[in-house]
Protein backbone atom coordinates (compact mmCIF):
# COMPACT_ATOMS: atom_id res chain seq x y z
CA UNK A 1 0.00 0.00 0.00
CA UNK A 2 2.86 2.33 0.80
CA UNK A 3 4.42 1.59 -2.21
CA UNK A 4 1.64 2.34 -4.50
CA UNK A 5 0.77 5.67 -2.73
CA UNK A 6 4.80 6.39 -2.89
CA UNK A 7 4.13 5.93 -6.44
CA UNK A 8 1.48 8.08 -7.11
CA UNK A 9 2.47 10.87 -5.46
CA UNK A 10 5.63 10.61 -7.29
CA UNK A 11 3.59 10.83 -10.49
CA UNK A 12 1.34 13.16 -9.18
CA UNK A 13 4.51 15.75 -8.67
CA UNK A 14 5.89 14.95 -11.72
CA UNK A 15 2.22 15.79 -13.55
CA UNK A 16 2.66 19.27 -11.11
CA UNK A 17 5.51 20.25 -12.52
CA UNK A 18 4.91 19.36 -16.07
CA UNK A 19 2.03 21.43 -15.91
CA UNK A 20 3.73 24.31 -14.25
CA UNK A 21 6.00 24.15 -16.46
CA UNK A 22 3.73 25.11 -19.08
CA UNK A 23 1.77 27.35 -17.72
CA UNK A 24 5.34 28.92 -17.36
CA UNK A 25 5.12 29.41 -20.57
CA UNK A 26 4.29 33.18 -21.94
CA UNK A 27 0.86 32.97 -23.01
CA UNK A 28 1.90 32.62 -26.75
CA UNK A 29 3.91 29.92 -26.67
CA UNK A 30 1.10 27.96 -24.78
CA UNK A 31 -1.11 29.03 -27.80
CA UNK A 32 1.43 27.82 -30.25
CA UNK A 33 2.17 24.60 -28.24
CA UNK A 34 -1.65 23.80 -28.05
CA UNK A 35 -1.46 23.70 -32.16
CA UNK A 36 1.23 21.85 -32.46
CA UNK A 37 1.49 19.71 -29.25
CA UNK A 38 -2.23 19.54 -27.94
CA UNK A 39 -2.88 18.81 -24.41
CA UNK A 40 -3.83 15.18 -25.71
CA UNK A 41 -0.41 14.78 -27.11
CA UNK A 42 1.66 16.92 -23.86
CA UNK A 43 -0.70 15.50 -20.41
CA UNK A 44 -3.19 12.70 -21.12
CA UNK A 45 -0.05 9.98 -20.99
CA UNK A 46 0.37 11.50 -17.08
CA UNK A 47 -3.04 12.07 -16.53
CA UNK A 48 -4.06 8.41 -17.61
CA UNK A 49 -1.16 6.93 -15.34
CA UNK A 50 -2.26 8.90 -12.33
CA UNK A 51 -5.95 7.84 -12.78
CA UNK A 52 -4.66 4.21 -13.30
CA UNK A 53 -2.37 4.53 -9.55
CA UNK A 54 -5.31 6.04 -8.37
CA UNK A 55 -7.32 2.54 -9.44
CA UNK A 56 -4.85 0.38 -7.62
CA UNK A 57 -4.36 2.29 -4.50
CA UNK A 58 -8.26 2.18 -4.20
CA UNK A 59 -8.10 -1.24 -4.39
CA UNK A 60 -5.51 -1.72 -2.74
CA UNK A 61 -7.50 0.10 0.25
CA UNK A 62 -10.90 -2.09 -0.48
CA UNK A 63 -8.99 -5.32 -0.23
CA UNK A 64 -7.19 -3.96 3.10
CA UNK A 65 -10.63 -2.81 4.38
CA UNK A 66 -12.49 -5.97 3.83
CA UNK A 67 -9.84 -7.88 5.11
CA UNK A 68 -10.16 -5.74 8.32
CA UNK A 69 -13.96 -6.32 8.37
CA UNK A 70 -13.44 -9.82 8.53
CA UNK A 71 -11.54 -10.11 11.08
CA UNK A 72 -13.77 -7.62 13.32
CA UNK A 73 -16.54 -10.24 12.72
CA UNK A 74 -14.60 -12.76 13.38
CA UNK A 75 -14.25 -11.41 17.03
CA UNK A 76 -17.52 -10.27 17.24
CA UNK A 77 -18.57 -14.09 16.38
CA UNK A 78 -16.31 -15.03 19.53
CA UNK A 79 -16.78 -12.60 22.02
CA UNK A 80 -20.93 -13.38 21.29
CA UNK A 81 -19.97 -16.87 21.79
CA UNK A 82 -18.20 -16.16 25.05
CA UNK A 83 -20.86 -13.91 26.01
CA UNK A 84 -23.61 -16.60 25.60
CA UNK A 85 -21.23 -19.13 27.73
CA UNK A 86 -21.51 -16.38 30.71
CA UNK A 87 -25.23 -16.13 30.20
CA UNK A 88 -25.82 -19.81 30.77
CA UNK A 89 -23.34 -19.38 33.73
CA UNK A 90 -25.06 -17.36 35.44
CA UNK A 91 -28.59 -18.84 35.21
CA UNK A 92 -27.11 -22.08 36.10
CA UNK A 93 -25.42 -20.22 39.35
CA UNK A 94 -28.74 -18.12 39.74
CA UNK A 95 -31.18 -21.62 39.82
CA UNK A 96 -28.39 -23.13 42.55
CA UNK A 97 -28.28 -19.56 44.53
CA UNK A 98 -32.07 -19.34 44.25
CA UNK A 99 -32.57 -23.33 45.43
CA UNK A 100 -30.11 -22.58 48.28
CA UNK A 101 -32.02 -19.73 49.06
CA UNK A 102 -35.50 -21.40 49.23
CA UNK A 103 -33.75 -23.70 51.29
CA UNK A 104 -32.58 -21.08 54.00
CA UNK A 105 -36.36 -19.87 54.04
CA UNK A 106 -37.18 -23.29 54.73
CA UNK A 107 -35.51 -23.58 57.45
CA UNK A 108 -35.96 -20.28 58.89
CA UNK A 109 -40.13 -21.11 58.43
CA UNK A 110 -39.63 -24.29 60.74
CA UNK A 111 -37.73 -21.98 63.44
CA UNK A 112 -40.59 -19.59 62.52
CA UNK A 113 -42.57 -20.20 65.67
CA UNK A 114 -39.68 -19.75 67.85
CA UNK A 115 -38.61 -16.75 66.20
CA UNK A 116 -40.44 -13.23 67.67
CA UNK A 117 -42.92 -11.51 65.39
CA UNK A 118 -41.01 -8.85 63.53
CA UNK A 119 -38.32 -11.05 63.00
CA UNK A 120 -40.49 -13.69 61.17
CA UNK A 121 -42.40 -11.13 59.19
CA UNK A 122 -38.97 -9.62 57.74
CA UNK A 123 -37.98 -13.06 56.49
CA UNK A 124 -41.19 -13.14 54.62
CA UNK A 125 -40.48 -9.79 53.40
CA UNK A 126 -36.89 -10.70 52.50
CA UNK A 127 -38.18 -13.77 50.66
CA UNK A 128 -40.71 -12.08 48.49
CA UNK A 129 -37.52 -9.48 47.69
CA UNK A 130 -35.01 -11.98 46.56
CA UNK A 131 -37.99 -13.64 44.52
CA UNK A 132 -38.93 -10.07 43.09
CA UNK A 133 -35.42 -9.21 42.41
CA UNK A 134 -34.48 -12.74 40.77
CA UNK A 135 -36.93 -13.01 38.37
CA UNK A 136 -36.95 -9.21 37.28
CA UNK A 137 -32.67 -10.10 36.91
CA UNK A 138 -33.11 -13.37 35.24
CA UNK A 139 -36.37 -13.05 33.38
CA UNK A 140 -36.73 -14.34 29.78
CA UNK A 141 -35.50 -11.13 27.75
CA UNK A 142 -37.89 -10.47 24.57
CA UNK A 143 -35.93 -9.03 21.01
Amino acid sequence: MQQAVAKLYSRLIHFMVHALQWYRKGQAKRAIGAIFKPFALDFQDQLTEVNELSRTVDEIATTAAQAELRAVHSRVEDVNKELSLARLEIKSLSELVSLQADRVFQVASCMEPCLPLGVATNRVHAHNLYHQIFSSIFAPKRQ
